[in-house]
């Protein structure tokens, strides 16, 4: 058998991406990032739409490495929590999305906290604004588009 030289670079890029997982603990995300992920920083009142859209890529990131697919069934279960709590503030949903989130291997502050961050920045949004006319229909469509901007 005659080995080519484009072999042996597949061969160590191979090698070169199994010891940077174990290095990484297996994550799909480099240490710093989970470091502040699991930081004091790290909460739903400090986040960007940046960093609320990033923390919502990095946990489907997270479950596709663990399971192709996976990612596609995470991001609807975060959208599901984001509209649903963004509605109620019910802890409940939360817990749902935790559990889901820990089904994939993905640590359920990343997702928990971009859900909260979602529904606080809603608020803020329409903070002073008389809701109480506004119909559930309409208010379940105004809270699906917010959703979409950081899903």
């Amino acid at each position: 058998m005659k080995v080519t030289k484009s072999y042996l670079k597949r061969i160590i890029k191979e090698e070169l991406n199994v010891v940077l997982n174990e290095q990484e603990g297996g994550m799909a995300l480099p240490q710093e990032k989970m470091d502040f992920y699991n930081s004091d920083q790290f909460q739903a009142s400090n986040l960007s739409d940046e960093q609320i859209q990033q923390a919502v890529n990095d946990s489907v990131s997270i479950a596709n490495a663990s399971k192709e697919g996976s990612g596609f069934k995470l991001a609807n279960s975060i959208t599901r929590s984001a509209v649903s709590y963004t509605m109620s503030k019910n802890e409940k949903d939360l817990q749902m999305l935790g559990q889901t989130a820990d089904s994939y291997n993905v640590p359920a502050r990343i997702p928990y906290q971009a859900v909260k961050a979602i529904a606080l920045k809603f608020d803020q949004a329409n903070k002073g604004v008389n809701r109480s006319n506004v119909s559930d229909e309409e208010n379940l469509s105004q809270i699906e588009q917010h959703v979409k901007r950081f899903i």
